[in-house]
């Protein structure tokens, strides 16, 4: 930490990372029949690895500068400058002849979409810088102003853009008033542009691995954001309290320089989320707090792709084949509380609770090909998907003594859910109509991780407790 002129204050750091791993490699196969002299003459790239162990290096520099001053009583300023740099050195590995499941072997070849040949293994640069910059101006007795500024900067291989710059800017406002209103808003804006666009293929017909040339990924598309939140706490009397938060995002996802002309823009083209919760809480003596809240959420978004072949099937740029999905979610959350604290001459706290969640997940396809499709009956939209939570929650917890004690708990669960995983309508021709029962879906596939379907559940558990 370094004091550079008066109420200023410099502090930061710096970490070097080495990161080493050398163990031995496996062979390409113990499968005798791979490894026998007839099957290594038609592939001699697996007569040896390419090198016998990982050899894998990563170098990593972090460094952190802080700067805060405070000129004046009425004035607060802070600076941060963040930089991460990945550096991996591992050597590329040769696997452009290999083995799968240890039982037949395969070879990348030359694609024709990419003009690549797959099979080298490729270790990626990243490197990101941050700053951060806020003026905070204090209103005498109407609150405070902020002011900000942040800029973030990725230079990364391996990615669309080999440069990503987000630039942004923030207001904020924060006041008690009236000795019983408090008041947070915030408006935020910022824009994201990328730089050195990676195309591969000839004439543009295709971006990174064999996409359309218009294609931009979410997290580095160039793209416009507006942010905003308003939070209001009033304090009508001593014991009660009453809230309201809103908050809004705006996201336009914008096409760029680099895709050709007369070439479509697909992907995420915009998404949009409102979220608004009210509240009361009330506290009529130090043994008895209670409160509820209700809020809503909303999702939307907007995205466009491309059914084709590649080029140089005429698919591959006819606007024809062009589809559009349009995703809206809502989400209402209903909870309460009741907290019933010293019981018991101060041994016992006893504690209730209850959260419902309702969600309509709604899907909406689009473009040219849908009507046509729709009046052949081989298109069959996805239904909403639709989600109702309850969970109710009871804690009690007594003391023996001052510092030992016993917790008993309660939980109960609900789920009703209906999605694609648990759908009951009448499936495409060829496949079975409703049973009556939810059900997987119409191919009967189970994935791992997903197909939640309704269930009810109770827990109870006990806990010692000791208070240091």
């Amino acid at each position: 930490m370094l004091k550079t002129i008066p109420k200023t204050t410099v502090n930061g750091n710096v970490q070097l990372t080495y990161m080493r791993q050398n163990e031995s490699l496996l062979p390409w196969s113990v499968n005798s029949t791979i490894t026998s002299p007839a099957t290594l003459a038609l592939y001699p790239g697996l007569r040896g690895l390419p090198r016998t162990s990982a050899e894998a290096s990563v170098n990593g520099l972090n460094a952190l500068v802080n700067v805060s001053s405070r000129p004046t009583r009425y004035l607060t300023l802070q600076a941060r400058y963040r930089y991460n740099q990945h550096d991996n050195n591992t050597p590329s590995f040769d696997g452009t002849t290999f083995v799968t499941f240890d039982g037949a072997v395969r070879t990348f070849t030359d694609d024709p979409l990419t003009h690549h040949v797959e099979g080298f293994s490729e270790y990626f640069h990243i490197t990101r810088k941050n700053f951060d910059a806020n003026a905070t101006f204090r209103l005498a007795d109407y609150g405070s102003l902020r002011v900000g500024y942040a800029n973030e900067l990725f230079d990364r291989e391996g990615r669309g853009f080999s440069e990503v710059s987000d630039n942004q800017l923030r207001l904020a406002y924060d006041a008690q008033l009236f000795e019983r209103l408090s008041v947070r808003a915030s408006l935020d804006t910022s824009r994201r542009r990328g730089d050195g666009y990676i195309l591969s293929g000839i004439d543009y017909e295709s971006g990174p691995a064999g996409t359309q040339p218009g294609l931009r990924y979410f997290d580095e598309a160039d793209r416009d954001r507006t942010k905003g939140a308003v939070i209001l706490t009033a304090n009508p009397i001593d014991t009660l309290g009453v809230f309201v938060q809103f908050a809004t995002t705006r996201d336009t996802f914008l096409g760029d320089g680099s895709i050709p002309a007369g070439r479509e823009q697909f992907g995420l083209l915009s998404q949009d989320s409102d979220a608004i919760v009210g509240g009361i809480d009330f506290t009529p003596n130090e043994m008895v707090h209670l409160g509820a809240s209700i809020g809503r959420d909303e999702f939307a978004a907007l995205q466009k792709s491309r059914n084709a072949n590649p080029p140089p099937d005429p698919s591959w740029t006819d606007p024809a084949r062009n589809w559009t999905l349009d995703n809206n979610e809502v989400v209402k959350t209903y909870m309460a509380y009741l907290d019933l604290l010293g019981l018991a001459n101060a041994k016992a706290d006893i504690r209730f609770s209850y959260e419902f969640n309702d969600s309509d997940n709604a899907f909406t396809y689009g473009g040219p090909r849908i009507p046509v499709l729709q009046a052949a009956g081989t298109f069959v939209p996805l239904p909403n998907v639709v989600n109702e939570w309850n969970r109710f929650t009871a804690d009690v917890k007594y003391y023996f003594t001052p510092k030992v004690g016993v917790g008993v708990g309660y939980w109960f669960d609900k789920l009703d859910v209906s999605d694609w995983n648990t759908i009951d309508t009448n499936g495409p021709v060829g496949f079975a109509a409703a049973t009556g029962t939810p059900r997987i879906d119409w191919l009967g596939g189970l994935l791992t991780g997903y197909g939640n379907r309704p269930y009810e559940g109770s827990r109870v558990f006990v806990r010692l407790l000791y208070r240091f």
